[in-house]
């Protein structure tokens, strides 16, 4: 679950447009119902292949569909194309398809994520390289949640900030209040918020 979650957020992040959690995960979790039924592995998202048809300039979804018919065909035909077919063509495709990721996430990523989330892929890269993805997910996991609270900290929630001195109701009142007023209105402080109130922002605001 956590895997397939981390492919949504590549394949957004990739694809710049917004997706809806709840449902990828429903598409996902149907696909891989159906696909256990004939005998298939569990389905996910693929961030690498709707990168490289973004990439193309395919916008449609003619190319799935036109992929699902031919791969239905060869399954029902029962043709074992993979010894027709040149292993080192096979081979050179995954290469270059690995290498076009890797550089999309290790150098052309720097333009679109700022440096803390860069550092950050960079160490769930050299994480899954060492130990595994799925210690790569997990550091990715944490990392995410202390970059979100330290961002969430430092966020200015503070709208506008005013004293009874500078701002004066439409309200007639008494000689003596308005007196009053005048001699303590710096006491009185109105304070318009926006935003999330945070632990960092609520104390930046007691101060």
């Amino acid at each position: 679950l956590a895997a397939m979650l981390l492919k949504v957020v590549v394949l957004e992040s990739a694809s710049g447009a917004y997706l809806d959690m709840n449902a990828e995960l429903r598409a996902a979790g149907s696909a891989s119902a159906l696909a256990a039924l004939v005998g298939g592995v569990a389905a996910h998202p693929s961030p690498d292949y709707v990168t490289a048809l973004r990439q193309a300039g395919v916008r449609t979804r003619a190319v799935g569909v036109a992929t699902i018919a031919l791969t239905a065909s060869v399954l029902a035909s029962g043709l074992p194309l993979m010894n027709v077919l040149p292993r080192p063509l096979l081979g050179s495709l995954l290469m270059a398809n690995g290498v076009e990721l890797t550089k999309l996430w290790l150098w052309d990523a720097r333009r679109w994520i700022d440096r803390p989330g860069f550092a950050m892929l960079f160490a769930m890269i050299c994480s899954a390289l060492l130990f595994g993805q799925t210690a790569a997910v997990l550091l990715g996991a944490l990392c995410a949640v202390f970059l979100s609270h330290l961002r969430l900290s430092r966020a200015n929630a503070l709208k506008y900030h005013l004293t009874s001195r500078s701002c004066h109701p439409p309200a007639s009142r008494p000689h003596h209040a308005q007196a009053f007023l005048r001699r303590h209105g710096g006491a009185i402080h109105l304070i318009g918020l926006e935003g999330f109130l945070y632990g960092g922002t609520v104390s930046r605001l007691s101060r």
